[in-house]
């Protein structure tokens, strides 16, 4: 392969020579690495193509280092060695020259200028400048092109080392959520683990209830007469759907509430009232009816539309059969109760099943129009198994417009942030996360997570960028949080900024925009980080 640069350099040595000296017939051989060998310059002279290093003529011109004429080869008092004088005579007929002159440089042959003609002594001199020009000019042009190759080698290296930068920053994106939800897991596992309890125990309980109805279907037809028939059936059916339409009411203080429903059960002479209050309390029927009625106490409760229908059995059924009647409406009850906790405790694990699948996305995809809100709400669902209670968490979100963005991402973004406010607050206690979204302005949506914890001190403040920068114990961090933290806002062309006072707390505030170009740029264009 011809080095680009030195044609031209030959071409004008040789035309100079031509026109100059009046030579006949002329060629340059080249040293070419990629040959191994001298080539000839132009192709199509007749000459030999390659000499090799090797070669006799190449051997002696290189030591020589002067112009060869070709009857100094066999004079009586030739330059060259006898034996290679073959060799050296056999390269002046091959390539039909009277004269070889070696072009060196520091000692190292560049090329040979072979030529036919006859050159007085009077031009020798000029001769040998020309020479010493072309030495100088192909030993540049000859640089020059291996310098282009060294810098697009290098251009390769270069455009090479950026793609395996960017797939080791992706590599530690995703090696920083692996290992966070490696820590989630045991609390993940729990989180499913609870409302896969409630199911299989209401299941049981289901089962029993329906058992008990069932079985005693024909007793309830057979003790209750048939004009109260309707009134207590209709009475079953308002319970099973109050109590299966609700959530699972947190009843508080249910002793007191049992003491305060019997005493006055009791003074209004109801048959059987410990069961009674039993039954209604711990169905959550009475605080289901007074919190739908605004009920006070006993007194409201027992006022309200379902339980006339209790007053009506009373005043109608044998005080002796009341007992069966509380107990058969229980079991309805509890049925329908056991039938709600299994509703609620398949959509707590849905709910967490979906935000972890969202959150472990593995495909990095795309820009997509997304809600922020819904991305942070599927975090904190995650975060919640790693908080464990011992931090607050607050939302405040505001109305927003849905922005283009990777919302894989921005989990990693969110998880980071809320995961350093955690670490912040634990060893202090009483700690409390703040996160809130708004609408900045038409262009933008801000985010801010903000916590009360120690703070950071300044001397550390403008460090917490710097890749592997932690002030966690050996083990606990990597120091990559904030910096990934930065790369994915400055790849969705946003800012961050961070506001922290020693003994108040820190806060990050990020502001999206809510529309992207179409190729998206992985440096952001305004001022992205800042620190006020």
């Amino acid at each position: 392969m011809q080095l680009r640069g030195v044609p031209d350099v030959c071409q004008l040595v040789l035309s100079y020579l031509t026109e100059r000296f009046q030579v006949a017939h002329s060629g340059i051989y080249i040293w070419n690495q990629e040959e191994g060998g001298f080539i000839l310059w132009p192709e199509g002279v007749r000459a030999p193509r390659k000499l090799l290093i090797i070669d006799p003529f190449i051997v002696f011109i290189t030591d020589y280092d002067r112009r060869l004429r070709r009857e100094q080869v066999e004079a009586a008092h030739s330059p060259v060695p006898v034996a290679l004088r073959p060799g050296v005579g056999a390269f002046f007929a091959a390539a039909g020259c009277n004269l070889a002159i070696p072009l060196v440089l520091n000692q190292s042959l560049v090329g040979v200028i072979f030529l036919e003609g006859q050159i007085s002594l009077a031009l020798e001199p000029e001769l040998d400048e020309v020479c010493y020009l072309a030495t100088m000019g192909l030993s540049n042009a000859i640089l020059y092109a291996r310098l282009e190759g060294i810098l697009a080698h290098l251009e390769e290296k270069v455009q090479e080392r950026t793609r395996e930068l960017e797939n080791a920053q992706s590599q530690l994106v995703h090696s920083e959520k692996m290992a966070m939800l490696g820590v989630m897991v045991a609390g993940i596992a729990h989180e499913i683990n609870t409302p896969s309890a409630v199911i299989d125990g209401s299941v049981e309980n289901v089962l029993k209830n329906l058992t008990y109805v069932l079985f005693h279907l024909k007793k309830a037809s057979r003790e209750i007469p048939e004009a109260l028939q309707i009134p207590f059936f209709r009475l079953a059916n308002r319970i099973s759907i109050m109590l299966s339409a609700r959530r699972t009411l947190v009843i508080k203080d249910t002793f007191k509430k049992k003491k305060q429903l019997l005493a006055y059960l009791e003074s209004e002479g109801w048959p059987e009232p410990r069961e009674l209050s039993n039954f209604l309390v711990e169905t959550g029927l009475y605080e289901a009816v007074r919190r739908a009625s605004d009920a006070e106490g006993p007194e409201e409760f027992l006022q309200s539309s379902l339980f006339r229908d209790f007053r009506t059995l009373k005043e109608n059924v044998p005080a002796d059969h009341m007992r069966f009647i509380y107990r058969y409406l229980m079991e309805i009850g509890s049925c329908a109760r056991s039938l709600q906790n299994m509703r609620q405790a398949i959509k707590s694990i849905i709910r967490i099943v979906r935000a972890l699948k969202h959150y472990s996305h593995l495909d990095q995809g795309g820009m997509v129009r997304t809600d922020i809100r819904e991305s942070l709400e599927n975090t904190i669902i995650i975060m919640n198994s790693v908080l464990k209670g011992e931090v607050e968490m607050e939302r405040q979100f505001g109305e927003v417009v849905p922005v283009v963005c990777n919302p894989d991402e921005l989990g990693q973004v969110w998880t980071n942030l809320i995961t350093n406010a955690y670490h912040a607050l634990r060893p202090q206690g009483g700690g409390k996360i703040l996160i809130r979204t708004w609408q900045e302005s038409a262009e933008e949506v801000g985010v801010s997570i903000s916590d009360n914890g120690p703070g950071i001190p300044e001397a550390i403040a403008g460090r917490i960028w710097d890749p592997f920068f932690t002030t966690k114990d050996q083990g606990e961090g990597s120091g990559l949080g904030l910096g990934i933290v930065r790369g994915i806002v400055q790849k969705h062309n946003a800012r961050i900024l961070m506001d922290t006072k020693v003994g108040e707390g820190t806060t990050f505030k990020l502001y999206f925009p809510v529309e992207q170009s179409a190729e998206l740029s992985h440096v952001a264009t305004r001022g992205n980080v800042h620190q006020s």
